[in-house]
């Protein structure tokens, strides 16, 4: 049973990886306005004034003429994206512990954290690739400010963020029971809490979740590190529940 769930979330993997790669032809055939390329050039001119000042009104139906060229395309890269970095973590999972049910969570603490660094520094580049590629395609303005404030901004957040994610996923992993421990762990033992924090960090799942498909059709290349950020809150959700080191487990068969 555990060899068949594994064979067919890879197989279910590479299918949206090849939908999605299909997705991005499709959306590369179709053009990229909806109108001739001088008519939506000349409504690119518009959006700056002879003053060097950005045109809203005139930006917006600039970006009107836009067809679906760009946005299947971003779609397309990020559902692809999104398959080959599950494939990636289920593969790891498999590979690193064939003993056990693959499903499950990291094995050690030091793991949560070194998934949480790469999702942080998946995210920066898949922004930054965002901002690049929107450049190229003109959905800026020349009179606009550089991207590089914007880049610059995020990497001090970066900066910021980085030691108080640190410190509170220190504190959440003191709260964590023996690991690894199977993702869809329940503990009948602590019924209350087991819905308490179920609800939490289905909820936070939801939300990234949520946020992914909301912004499909962006730029921004976030899906790798989106699909990590789930994994780790769905761990999180798990390891909290998981029975402590010489008890004896509560959880569901």
């Amino acid at each position: 049973m555990r060899s068949i769930s594994f064979r067919v979330t890879v197989l279910a993997c590479v299918a949206l990886a090849v939908t999605g790669l299909a997705l991005t032809a499709y959306g590369h055939s179709l053009p990229v306005y909806t109108v001739p390329y001088e008519q939506a050039f000349a409504a690119f001119d518009a959006w700056c004034t002879p003053a060097a000042r950005v045109d809203h009104a005139a930006g917006d139906r600039y970006l009107a003429l836009f067809g679906w060229h760009y946005a299947l395309m971003n779609a397309g890269s990020a559902v692809a994206a999104a398959a080959l970095t599950t494939a990636a973590l289920v593969l790891a999972l498999r590979i690193g512990a064939p003993e056990r049910p693959w499903f499950r969570t990291p094995a050690n603490r030091w793991m949560y954290f070194l998934l949480g660094i790469v999702a942080l520094l998946s995210y920066v580049p898949g922004i930054i690739h965002g901002l690049s590629l929107d450049l190229d395609r003109r959905y800026f303005p020349v009179c606009a400010d550089s991207i590089g404030i914007p880049i610059t901004g995020l990497g001090v957040s970066l900066t910021v963020l980085t030691p108080i994610l640190t410190l509170i996923g220190i504190f959440i992993s003191t709260g964590f029971g023996a690991l690894p421990v199977p993702l869809m762990h329940w503990n009948r033992g602590w019924p209350v809490r087991s819905w308490g924090v179920t609800i939490v960090f289905g909820g936070a799942m939801l939300s990234v979740v949520m946020i992914a498909a909301l912004s499909i059709l962006s730029s921004d290349l976030t899906a790798p590190s989106s699909v990590i950020i789930v994994y780790l809150l769905a761990s999180t959700r798990a390891a909290l529940l998981a029975p402590r080191e010489g008890t004896v487990p509560q959880s569901d068969p």
